[in-house]
């Protein structure tokens, strides 16, 4: 009985392990090009088509492990478009923002992909909100959280590079809130992004989760479990964008935009991208949280 007990628990440490040797900067395996399928537009001047890739992380919710892509093109519009991935704010039960967004891309002759992040929209388990489980109050949790999302994302960048009509040397990157926290580490591991927008984001993601004032309940979790600002800084080393910004070597340009106001993502954090980013520029609004993400 006793040796049975210890092999069910080295096959769970392994489990464990297998989950934890993925990094988001590691190497990702050769892309295959995008098959879309075109859907019903609602303009006059944009296609709207669809796509997947699985994922590279695989979690315990089959739905969560395929990514879920949305391309949009403007109409009678030929030859390899500049592109922009677009990542969406936590908790997004919609991707009107997004697709708004997509909307003034196309009208400028640009084409746009919108990635759906783990745990939203249709890769929500059944029983939970959208975003719901994306931020628990258990750190590897969170961890594991942010490697997928990274890598889901440069695995579709990587994807766009090889599908025909897009213009591989005019690929860009934005996202707003959470989607602007992995943009960031995303642009900082994917030199072949040219050029990236960070909207109410920010960097050190322990100040962030100890600062902010929407994860209250979690943070007092954590609290209750012993956790302090600094052990949980140490713990999320592996998915700070400050630890792997100043390592981008390719040159590109860069727009943060940040709240004057924002409680969400603290005003702090968003300065701290905006210092890790020297030779970008930067627009601070007279908003908070929400009201950057409208404007």
């Amino acid at each position: 009985m006793e040796k049975r007990f210890c092999f069910i628990l080295l096959l769970l440490l392994f489990a464990c392990n297998s989950v934890a040797q993925h990094r988001i900067d590691e190497p990702l395996p050769e892309a295959l090009p995008l098959h879309f399928t075109e859907v019903d537009s609602d303009t006059e001047f944009m296609q709207e088509f669809t796509a997947s890739i699985p994922s590279l992380v695989t979690t315990e919710y089959s739905v969560n492990n395929v990514v879920p892509i949305r391309y949009f093109r403007p109409k009678e519009k030929e030859g390899s478009l500049p592109t922009v991935v677009i990542l969406h704010y936590w908790g997004a039960n919609n991707l009107v923002v997004e697709r708004s967004l997509a909307k003034e891309l196309a009208r400028r002759g640009m084409a746009s992909a919108v990635v759906t992040l783990p745990y939203h929209l249709e890769r929500t388990p059944q029983g939970f909100r959208s975003g719901q489980l994306a931020i628990q109050p258990d750190i590897s949790h969170l961890i594991s959280m942010m490697q997928q999302a990274v890598l889901d994302v440069r695995s579709v960048v990587r994807a766009l590079m090889v599908t025909s009509g897009v213009d591989s040397t005019k690929l860009m990157l934005t996202g707003t809130s959470l989607g602007s926290i992995v943009a960031a580490n995303v642009y900082a591991l994917e030199p072949e992004i040219n050029a990236a927008a960070f909207i109410v984001g920010g960097v050190d993601l322990a100040h962030i989760l100890w600062h902010s004032s929407l994860v209250v309940k979690q943070r007092d979790a954590l609290r209750s479990k012993g956790y302090t600002e600094a052990r949980v800084r140490t713990e999320l080393a592996d998915i700070e964008p400050l630890n792997f910004l100043g390592q981008r070597s390719a040159s590109g340009k860069t727009l943060v935009i940040g709240g004057r106001f924002d409680t969400v993502v603290p005003a702090v954090d968003t300065e701290k991208l905006i210092q890790a980013l020297p030779s970008g520029q930067h627009l601070w609004l007279e908003t908070g949280h929400y009201g950057g993400i409208f404007v």
